[in-house]
């Protein structure tokens, strides 16, 4: 019994032998396998990720073309609503300026008649021997001035108008 007891153990040592090594290489190739399966599964992940990214980034840049353009078209709206603004007020600024101008003119020519006629009750008074009142002269001399700086406005009035319908032009 003895021998067939150490057949039997060192049969036993031989196939551990040879089976231990199989079994830890099977073992080493199925973890290796799932490894190999993880990587590919985070390899697949990365992709898609990737792709997930390239198409968001896509819609993001048509996204900004779409800003841009709308903010053109939004750009030009405006601008062309302002010049629609701008070109009104000069109109109604040139109105305004004409009117203001023609007020003036009337405002002097009130005033060169009173000055006229001031000016003949003066001299009705000397021809009759009567020197006019110092306050009377004041009155002439104070509108002579008024008359004197409606024209300088009225003339550089009429020079404004006329560069400004020179720019229009």
């Amino acid at each position: 019994m003895p021998i067939w007891v150490a057949f039997i153990t060192t049969f036993g040592v031989l196939i551990a032998a040879i089976t231990v090594p199989i079994i830890l290489k099977r073992m080493d190739w199925a973890r290796q396998d799932i490894v190999a399966q993880r990587v590919e599964a985070a390899r697949k992940a990365v992709e898609e990720a990737a792709a997930h990214t390239a198409e968001v980034a896509a819609q993001l840049v048509a996204s900004n073309k779409e800003v841009a353009e709308v903010a053109a078209e939004s750009r030009k709206n405006t601008k062309d609503k302002l010049d629609a603004i701008e070109s009104k007020v000069k109109t109604v600024e040139g109105l305004v300026d004409g009117q203001l101008t023609n007020w003036i003119r009337d405002s002097r020519d009130i005033r060169v008649l009173h000055l006229i006629t001031l000016h003949e009750v003066a001299a009705d008074q000397k021809s009759r021997g009567i020197k006019p009142s110092q306050e009377s002269l004041n009155v002439i001399a104070k509108q002579e001035a008024i008359v004197k700086e409606l024209n300088t406005k009225i003339e550089e009035r009429e020079k404004l108008e006329a560069s400004q319908k020179a720019k229009a032009v």
